[in-house]
């Protein structure tokens, strides 16, 4: 992103009253668990690591607009 990573972006969003609420789903190459937890406490409720296939994707933006993550 030309501005913020995701990580500054989770950070920023947790702070806003009217987005804290809003779910986040990341397509990262982070692996450090301590990072990941922490965006997790931040909103962060799914993630993909890449690289990944076409279907993960599918099946969690699927999952996301049903309601059910």
């Amino acid at each position: 992103m030309p501005v913020m990573d995701g990580y500054q972006f989770v950070e920023e969003k947790a702070k806003n009253p009217t987005l804290a609420t809003t779910k986040v789903a990341l397509v990262t190459t982070e692996g450090n668990k301590k990072r990941l937890e922490r965006m997790t406490q931040l909103g962060v409720t799914h993630y993909l690591r890449k690289p990944f296939e076409p279907e993960e994707l599918r099946a969690l933006v699927t999952e996301l607009f049903q309601g059910k993550a």
